[in-house]
């Protein structure tokens, strides 16, 4: 990962500084606090008098921020030189306050200070050069950090600090922070560098680190830059995203995974079902708004590890509402979307990120455990790159809300195990829906899936539907109902039917206009394989079809094989039906209608050689003790084999490969 500097965003934070009589461009300035703007003391001097300035006009470098000057008023100044002409002494600094004469006085952006020398080599700076004619418009220079003088100024190469720079910031990508004032040149003509003062003797707990510099620091001048450091700091948390924008990083949207982006369903191609999922927003999202404005609070807060979950059954809208969430902060400049089973290097992105576990209880908790830990370290997690984590997850039964993560909890420590201990429900998110909104989000889904599936020309029908069990509310068991009177023509009469079954319906149809040749039974049992136990590679994908009695022919074990591969998008070479309610439905009616309930096939899966495929399916059987049909034989094979999966479970201990 890269940092660059955006010298447009960085203009944003500068202003020129001129005399108060329009005479001349005295040089540069920035924002460090509301109202308040740090500059070189030699620019608030009289070049030819060398008597000092009350005042002088500032204008935004960015017009996007400003085009009126306003007059500024010189708060606290470090002393001159005593003979003129000379290098000014330590620190060479001006605070500077605004008159509010202008709106954007109260809300222009501020920098981040960090009172330490530059990390790395480079380092940039924005100000006001002269150019041959007229005012300056403002250029970025770029410098090289040598070290520090004995007198405490940052010394710098390799770029020319001419005049008119003096006052900008210098920041370092590394600290993604300025550390420092360009305050002079070394040679103005030539790219010999020049010296910069060092924003710590602004920050009264860290000039004593400065070698011989304190006593260049009065007394005032310290303790206003103090408190104005102190108001900056607040400014820049309450807006993060602005600095961040001067310190974009390369490639760090990559390291989350963001399956809405550029997710769209094309009409009447692939699978119907891709509408009912969360990822391609097919259906506004409705009536969470409260809900979504606590998570950008929660966002907005200090802490620098922060956790929250949302504990609800399937379809209750978790994962939606999760996808809404990121969305709102990724528009704020977040990093935001699902956590990877990797953990990615995420730890190592200086930018604020939320990071949602989708779901908790199908994850490794130790592995789990371990990618928070290295995001809690303060070198990754800060006031200014907090890190928020949103736990999802689909309570067993019986289980209470809070404790699906309980071997998450388990096997935490330090800072994990106290921003797990402290983390907040969100109910908000998954509050049952009111009989007016039953009725709302089934006429939004049933038109945007008509027109999604159909075409925009596609015309509503106005059916009648109670949408009155206890079931509809949650948003799936209503868009189920949508999703069914959309695509069953403009007669549509729902049955006594539960949605999902007819959904399913909907699905198998397509599968057999893609093999008609083939047996609808067959095709459901590869899709239920598919879906309750996955297949990551070609070797996972063949054990499954060895599975299938009826699939000995290579020719069509191939066309099923390629089938399944194009049929649902994912990272896999076979990817599940979703939603997970939909997919869990149809591996019920699969076992459901096999001569021993199906028994058998669980045995088989149970069996495979592929431990991943053995977690998966394990993750899916729990959630499907909420079937009645199939509670039975799941518990029965999970007690058949339950001597054979604890040997396993064993032997991946002993040779150290992680387990559950």
């Amino acid at each position: 990962m890269r940092t660059r500097i955006d010298a447009r965003q960085l203009r944003r934070h500068v202003v020129r500084i001129d005399r108060v009589d329009g005479t001349g461009v005295c040089g540069t300035g920035f924002f460090v606090a509301p109202g308040w703007v740090l500059t070189a003391a030699h620019v608030v001097y009289d070049d030819d008098s060398g008597a000092p300035l009350s005042q002088v006009m500032v204008v935004p470098a960015d017009p996007a921020v400003g085009e009126q000057g306003v007059r500024a008023e010189v708060a606290s100044r470090s002393v001159p030189p005593v003979a003129p002409g000379g290098l000014w002494p330590f620190p060479d600094l001006a605070l500077l306050q605004l008159q509010p004469d202008a709106e954007w006085v109260a809300i222009h952006p501020c920098v981040w200070l960090v009172g330490e020398d530059p990390l790395g080599e480079t380092c940039h700076a924005f100000g006001f050069p002269p150019r041959d004619e007229g005012i300056p418009p403002g250029a970025p220079a770029s410098f090289v950090f040598e070290g520090v003088t004995g007198d405490g100024f940052l010394q710098l190469k390799a770029g020319q600090a001419a005049p008119g720079l003096s006052g900008a910031p210098l920041v370092c990508p590394a600290r993604r922070a300025v550390v420092g004032v360009v305050t002079a040149t070394r040679d103005r003509y030539t790219d010999l560098g020049g010296w910069a003062a060092p924003v710590a003797a602004l920050l009264p707990d860290q000039t004593g680190g400065l070698p011989g510099a304190a006593s260049g620091v009065s007394d005032d001048l310290a303790t206003l830059g103090g408190k104005i450091a102190a108001a900056g700091q607040a400014a820049v948390l309450a807006a993060r995203s602005l600095w961040h924008a001067v310190l974009p990083v390369d490639g760090a949207e990559r390291l989350v995974d963001q399956p809405w982006i550029e997710a769209q369903v094309t009409p009447g191609v692939g699978q119907p079902s891709t509408m009912l999922r969360p990822e391609f927003a097919v259906v506004d999202y409705l009536f969470r708004g409260d809900a979504l404005d606590v998570v950008a609070a929660w966002c907005e807060q200090p802490e620098r590890l922060s956790v929250r979950y949302i504990d609800a059954a399937g379809g209750a809208g978790k994962t939606r509402f999760a996808i809404e969430a990121c969305r709102a902060q990724r528009a704020h400049g977040w990093v935001a979307g699902l956590l990877p089973a990797t953990g990615g290097h995420l730890e190592d992105l200086p930018l604020p990120r939320l990071l949602v576990v989708d779901y908790v209880e199908e994850r490794d908790a130790e592995a789990l455990a371990a990618t928070l830990t290295a995001l809690s370290r303060p070198e990754s997690a800060s006031a200014l790159a907090p890190v928020r984590v949103l736990l999802l997850s689909r309570p067993a039964a019986g289980t209470a809300a809070g404790h699906t993560w309980d071997p998450l909890r388990a096997v935490a420590a330090g800072a994990t195990l106290m921003a797990l201990d402290a983390a907040t429900d969100t109910p908000t998110a998954v509050t049952g829906l009111t009989s007016p909104q039953r009725h709302d989000l089934f006429t939004a889904g049933l038109t945007a899936f008509g027109q999604t599936w159909h075409g925009p020309g596609w015309t509503a029908p106005q059916p009648t539907v109670q949408l009155t069990g206890p079931h509809y509310d949650r948003p799936l068991d209503v868009l189920l109902e949508a999703f069914d009177a959309a695509l069953s023509g403009p007669h549509w009469k729902p049955d006594s039917r539960p949605p999902v079954d007819r959904a399913l319906d909907h699905e198998a149809r397509r599968w057999t206009a893609r093999l008609p040749d083939l047996d609808p039974d067959l095709l459901r049992l590869c899709v239920a394989l598919a879906t309750l136990a996955g297949a990551r590679d070609d070797t996972e994908a063949h054990t499954l079809l060895d599975l299938i009695p009826d699939l000995t022919d290579p020719q069509i074990r191939s066309r099923v094989d390629q089938w399944l591969h194009h049929l649902y998008p994912g990272p896999d070479r076979w990817n599940p039906l979703r939603p997970d309610r939909l997919g869990e439905a149809l591996i019920a009616h699969v076992l459901t209608n096999q001569p021993d309930g199906g028994l058998t096939l669980l045995h088989q899966v149970l069996d495979l050689p592929s431990d991943a495929q053995v977690v998966r399916a394990l993750d899916v059987l729990v959630r499907l003790a909420t079937h009645h049909s199939v509670v039975d034989t799941a518990a029965t094979a999970f007690a058949n084999r339950y001597t054979r999966l604890t040997a396993r479970l064993l032997g991946q201990s002993s040779s150290g490969e992680p387990g559950r």
